[in-house]
């Protein structure tokens, strides 16, 4: 895909054309835990993925539960097929496939893991106790799995949290938790589930729009858009609502609670005239891709001064990037995030593997072109 180097305008509202990917995986778990439909328009391929499995999950005997590449369906699902007493089957896509599971093994010792290639069989129990989890290890998604989990036991549970990253997620668990009814009392180490509780019908079932998708057109406000965003939650327990508040002036950016909009905060960096350290940056190599080292070898062949360190990406800001060939690494956050990156390039940039958006948001070109944006597609 070629994507050309014009500013973008015009208005886009968030809410109507992508609801929350992250409140949108909870609330389709919970609802279907306990019978409620839910609409889901033109859903993502994460979307899909959990809706599916959820449906297989509570439907299916032996269920084979295809997650694609959603790290999040997978962590979620894993502790709810246990607690369901259900040995379950998951499929994996090939990125996933790559990621890290072995900390379940720790997490859950009462539940067997058979690994074999992209297929991963789970069987066992989830008892009521004490869990630890440490997040500088463990991503939040095993606490919200958990956490899904957990409140079908017979008995209490405690969730016992060590070093926290991505706090935010977790709030989201607890805020769709409450309202499907389900009660989690906040400890000084922790949580306590109570357990022999039951999922119960929510009122309303909209979903606010997503602030890791706006993030990219936030951006390109930055690099010079006139875009006029709507239907965004400014009081949203999403993490990467800090996307408001963040001084992207500032030499050093702590991204720990909001690797989601790593990739687009450091194209942002490369407008600044000057350093910028994204900072806490360590999990970022454990996503769809290493983004990390993703975003260091596209933005150097964008022409960017950048350097890579262990958990943090410096990047020497110009004003402007050079233009060239460029690739997603098949991460979405990647793919968009070049694309808007075409509007500091003095070239046009040409991106290989643009399909990655499917992952989480099948319309972005339409939006994209929508506002403006002009590309064409190659072959």
């Amino acid at each position: 895909m070629i994507i050309h180097t014009n500013k973008l305008s015009g208005e886009i509202d968030i809410s109507a054309r992508m609801p929350s990917k992250s409140i949108m995986h909870r609330m389709l778990i919970c609802a279907s835990l306990c019978g409620q439909e839910m609409q889901v328009n033109n859903p993502s391929d994460d979307i899909s993925a959990t809706r599916e499995c959820m449906n297989s999950l509570l439907n299916d005997d032996n269920p084979v539960l295809n997650v694609r590449d959603s790290a999040s369906t997978l962590r979620f699902l894993i502790p709810l097929a246990l607690a369901l007493d259900k040995p379950v089957k998951f499929v994996l896509g090939d990125s996933l496939a790559r990621r890290p599971i072995t900390e379940y093994n720790h997490l859950l010792p009462y539940a067997e893991f058979a690994s074999n290639g992209n297929n991963l069989t789970v069987s066992g129990k989830i008892l009521p106790g004490k869990y630890v989890v440490n997040c500088d290890i463990q991503s939040s998604q095993f606490v919200s799995g958990l956490l899904f989990a957990l409140p079908l036991l017979a008995e209490d549970s405690h969730i016992i949290i060590e070093e926290i990253q991505s706090q935010s997620y977790v709030e989201l668990t607890l805020h769709t938790l409450k309202r499907f009814g389900i009660d989690v009392i906040k400890t000084e180490s922790g949580y306590c589930i109570p357990g022999n509780q039951a999922y119960k019908k929510a009122g309303d079932l909209t979903v606010e729009g997503d602030w890791s998708y706006a993030a990219n057109f936030i951006v390109a406000n930055k690099l010079g858009s006139k875009i006029v965003l709507k239907g965004l939650n400014t009081s949203s327990k999403q993490g990467d609502s800090v996307i408001q508040s963040i001084d992207l002036t500032q030499k050093e950016i702590d991204v720990s609670q909001c690797v989601d909009i790593f990739p687009i905060l450091a194209v942002s960096a490369c407008k600044k005239h000057g350093e910028t350290v994204l900072t806490n940056a360590k999990r970022l190599r454990l996503k769809e891709c290493d983004r990390l080292h993703a975003m260091y070898l596209e933005l150097k062949s964008l022409g960017a001064e950048v350097y890579e360190y262990d958990s943090a990406l410096k990047i020497i800001g110009k004003g402007s990037l050079r233009g060239g060939n460029v690739s997603s690494h098949n991460d979405h956050r990647i793919a968009m995030c070049l694309t808007v990156a075409a509007q500091l390039c003095e070239t046009p940039v040409i991106l290989t593997g643009y399909e990655a958006v499917r992952k989480s948001a099948p319309d972005f070109f339409s939006d994209f072109s929508s506002l403006g944006g002009k590309y064409e597609l190659l072959g």
